[in-house]
């Protein structure tokens, strides 16, 4: 799955996009983040919520 994921994700990404990440930025905030990468002009993608989630099963085992 790590693989799929992983793969799936950078096929997304454009060739000059930053490789730089925020993280633990809460819904309430991510505007407001966003708002200020602008005020400063610096270069951004959209933001990307990512969520934890827990395989408890594959093919009902």
């Amino acid at each position: 799955i790590k693989s799929d994921l992983l793969g799936d994700w950078q096929q997304r990404l454009s060739p000059d996009s930053p490789y730089v990440f925020s993280i633990n930025i809460s819904p309430e905030q991510q505007q407001g983040y966003l708002h200020k990468l602008n005020t400063l002009a610096l270069a951004h993608s959209d933001g990307f919520a990512i969520m934890r989630g827990r395989v408890t099963a594959i093919n009902d085992q």
